[in-house]
């Protein structure tokens, strides 16, 4: 079975827990990404695109479990030299990289209760695939690839109540996709601030 539908399923199966939750919250944010490791090597420019939605449901007053689902853009123009198998080129690029994060994640959040009005910091950890679209221009030279990646994503963040049952999101996603295949393993940095409501 393939990874996609390994988590795909995992998320299914879990939303009968997560019914049984008496609190949940969901959030979506905006979200901008540092490339990181090989692909800062492939792009290394900020990117400034970028969203992602992410619902948790808490199995008590501090542990949470849920999902993450995200879109980040990466693109950057350079001059140089292009290589692909025993092809090398040179002039100017277009690279880009679309990644799809679809992560389950799992939450400690730090306080009495998500709803008592205070500022609750989290840290969490997901595991799931990560699709990547990777795709070099060259005038009428194009080099594409599109893989799923087994993915890892580390998080931290804080909860700031602005009103009843919503929140503002400030936190920060470590997102790791393993080589696969011919593609390499990216890596970024992501900031996410949001708007968040739940029950």
């Amino acid at each position: 079975m393939k990874l996609k539908n390994i988590v795909l399923l995992s998320l299914f199966m879990l939303s009968a827990t997560f019914l049984t939750a008496q609190e949940f919250y969901f959030n979506m944010n905006y979200s901008m990404a540092a490339p990181l490791g090989e692909t800062k090597d492939f792009i290394d420019k900020y990117s400034w695109r970028g969203v992602n939605i992410e619902g948790q449901w808490m199995m008590n007053p501090n542990l949470s479990l849920g999902y993450n689902l995200g879109w980040n853009v990466m693109n950057q123009k350079i001059t140089g030299e292009f290589t692909d198998g025993t092809k090398t080129l040179s002039g100017t690029q277009l690279r880009y990289l679309n990644s799809f994060p679809i992560i389950i994640e799992g939450r400690y959040h730090i306080g009495e209760s998500i709803y008592d009005g205070a500022v609750t910091p989290y840290v969490g950890a997901g595991i799931g695939t990560i699709y990547n679209m990777q795709r070099t221009e060259m005038g009428i030279f194009i080099v594409e690839d599109k893989k799923w990646q087994f993915g890892v994503v580390p998080a931290a963040g804080v909860l700031i109540p602005v009103g009843y049952s919503s929140m503002v999101n400030v936190g920060v996603k470590y997102n790791y996709a393993f080589k696969a295949g011919d593609m390499i393993a990216h890596s970024f940095l992501t900031i996410n601030v949001g708007y968040v409501w739940g029950r």
